[in-house]
């Protein structure tokens, strides 16, 4: 995010950083997330997309919400599991 030190760190290195603040945003359909040395801004969302659907949707993820806050908090993360974010980077 600006201001931060990674932020400085990508303008350094001459790294393409989002230039609106829905590129900077997680969950918008323009996010646009720092490139690595070795992944596109593309493969960085993808991964990031589909790593955060294999944490929420996981049995043992969810039997551990069921147990601390109750099945109506297991729902509602499996409700919100269900919704995928479209994303411009990745041609939806």
């Amino acid at each position: 995010l600006p201001g931060s030190p990674l932020y400085y760190e990508a303008k350094t290195r001459g790294l393409e950083l989002p230039s609106r603040f829905e590129e900077f945003a997680f969950l918008s359909y323009d996010c646009k997330p720092m490139p690595t040395m070795n992944l596109t801004a593309a493969q960085v969302l993808e991964f990031r997309d589909n790593a955060w659907q294999a944490y929420f949707t996981n049995k043992k993820y969810l039997d551990s919400v069921e147990k601390k806050f109750g099945i109506t908090q297991r729902t509602n993360v499996e409700d919100m599991s269900k919704i995928k974010l479209k994303r411009k980077i990745l041609g939806d």
